[in-house]
């Protein structure tokens, strides 16, 4: 363990979430992320990655804490588990589902407002073909009233 390097990581993360507002006294959701954060910063420091290891054990992270497969999806049957009747869900992605007429994914399309919300749209799902690697497309979409 490099407690100089762990010191730094986590000085600079507090700095950073600090200036965002994390620690504000009206933020009580933030704060407690922002000590997730610093938690997660001193682990990840901790484990003394280089520039290199770093990038990609924060890729596979990211993808495994946010549920999503590290490779293509095969649609095999023991990929899959029963939601409704005649529909089932990906045990591996579980925003990939497939019913009679196939497999579809409800979050490839996120819908993006100028504020910077994010929504998907009920109904609209991106059908898809096995093999399946999950993506995300992000449409900006224009929420001014027409004249």
């Amino acid at each position: 363990m490099n407690d100089l390097a762990t010191n730094l990581a986590v000085r600079h993360a507090e700095n950073e979430l600090k200036l965002a507002g994390f620690y504000d006294k009206e933020s009580g959701y933030e704060r407690r992320i922002a000590y997730n954060v610093i938690e997660l910063v001193r682990l990840f420091a901790d484990q003394e990655h280089s520039w290199t290891t770093a990038h990609h054990c924060l890729e596979v992270f990211n993808r495994l804490a946010l549920f999503d497969p590290l490779t293509p999806l095969t649609g095999a049957d023991d990929e899959w588990e029963v939601m409704y009747d005649g529909e089932w869900r990906n045990i591996r992605c579980h925003h990939v589902y497939m019913d009679a007429d196939g497999g579809y994914d409800i979050d490839a399309k996120i819908f993006r407002e100028p504020n910077g919300f994010c929504s998907v749209n009920p109904g609209q799902y991106t059908d898809i073909e096995f093999p399946y690697s999950p993506k995300t497309e992000y449409v900006d979409i224009d929420t001014t009233p027409a004249d």
